[in-house]
């Protein structure tokens, strides 16, 4: 492959004046960015510019802003080229309520775990029992807790957002005594910095002590999807 010379209107040359090319199978060792072929070549922009699977460009050559729209699509990403370090922290966590907690009859009370499990993300404070959303998005959460009755009562877990009552997730009713347990999950969309708590309530008549354990008082969530 050779090189033409730029030459004067009516001028003439031979092969002396032909500039020697290294061979295109062979690649061209030249750097050619995109900045060389818009300024060098006026036939030739940069969206006309194509690179083909398997090229590989110099580190900062191509930025986010030169991407098209829906230009990269699941079945464009290599396998195992999504690796967990790319795609950050997981948004989750798991805390149980080790210390009693006395709950008077029908009144709302926030369950409190006081021990995490694991926290991803460190979202979740065991100080409130509270889970703020780090962002705009869908999440998951679970909860159950239980208490020690001898007669008949109602148990119902619930999920405060931003300290209002949000959903009902779980209820029972039960009339033996021995530890009775309530369960409940459901999902919630939430904005970046809104918080969610997990509150119980009961009809036994009196003050009730929860049951402490991972097993028996927990509160789990996690991130479903973004929305933001």
């Amino acid at each position: 492959m050779v090189k033409i010379p730029n030459l004067p209107a009516g001028a003439s040359m031979d092969d002396a004046d032909l500039i020697p090319y290294e061979d295109v199978s062979e690649g061209i060792t030249e750097h050619i960015t995109k900045a060389n072929l818009v300024g060098d070549l006026g036939d030739i922009t940069a969206d006309t510019v194509t690179v083909t699977t398997g090229t590989t460009l110099p580190a900062g050559d191509i930025g986010t802003a030169d991407l098209a729209d829906d230009a990269v699509t699941t079945a464009k990403i290599d396998d195992g080229a999504a690796t967990g370090e790319k795609l950050g922290t997981p948004v989750a966590f798991s805390a149980y309520r080790i210390a009693s907690l006395q709950v008077n009859d029908t009144t709302y009370a926030s369950i409190s775990p006081d021990t995490e499990n694991y926290d991803f993300g460190a979202n979740f404070d065991t100080s409130t029992g509270r889970f703020t959303a780090p962002y705009d998005g869908v999440y998951a959460f679970s909860a159950t807790t239980a208490i020690s009755s001898s007669d008949t009562t109602r148990l119902f877990i619930l999920l405060y957002k931003n300290g209002a009552l949000s959903k009902q997730i779980g209820f029972t009713s039960c009339a033996t005594s021995g530890n009775h347990g309530v369960f409940g999950a459901s999902e919630i969309e939430l904005a970046a910095g809104d918080y969610v708590e997990a509150f119980f309530y009961h009809t036994y008549g009196s003050v009730r002590n929860l049951v402490g354990g991972p097993q028996y008082t927990y509160f789990t969530g996690s991130l479903v999807g973004r929305t933001d």
